[in-house]
């Protein structure tokens, strides 16, 4: 290889990645008006729906990693914004205001959201809880706190009359 070819074979490989970049972002719009990832391949020439849909998802993920030092910029600003609200809506809160209350409440639920701060406790299940469960199943069983037929599994566990199954309603 020339010197004189090197600068011609660079210039085809930028050229080559700003048609990439160009077609990804086409099949990105493409996705984002309804097109499948099949009509996507057809209309753009990727070999299959599957290429088409990695495309796609890696275009977004680059827009996404581009943009991460945006988000926290933008998060940072919306929550000193809620902050200040919150400072004005203060004092009403704290002498019996309640709609000032309210919007507190509200600014708080919305930085928590924000955050992520109200995720849901997850709760593991143990042996030692199967047990504890097990135990009191067994001491509740003994206690004839529960009616035989409910844990039998008895599909009518109503208790039999012994008056002659008279229940007072429509005689026989």
């Amino acid at each position: 290889m020339t010197d004189s070819e090197k600068p011609t074979s660079r210039a085809n490989k930028i050229v080559a990645q700003i048609q990439a970049f160009e077609r990804r972002n086409k099949a990105i719009r493409l996705r984002a008006s309804g097109a499948s990832y099949a009509q996507i391949a057809d209309h753009l020439g990727y070999k299959s729906k599957t290429s088409a849909h990695t495309a796609v998802m890696s275009g977004l993920q680059a827009h996404w990693d581009e943009t991460a030092p945006d988000r926290q910029t933008i998060i940072m600003r919306e929550l000193m914004t809620l902050d200040t609200l919150q400072m004005a809506a203060w004092k009403g809160a704290m002498s019996g205001d309640l709609e000032a209350m309210r919007v507190i409440v509200r600014i708080m639920e919305r930085r928590a959201r924000m955050l992520g701060t109200d995720a849901p406790t997850k709760i593991e299940i143990t042996d030692e809880l199967d047990r504890e469960i097990s135990a009191l199943t067994a001491t509740m069983a003994e206690e004839d706190t529960w009616d035989v037929d409910v844990i039998s599994g008895d599909p009518d566990p109503m208790p039999q009359l012994t008056d002659g199954g008279n229940t007072g309603g429509d005689p026989d």
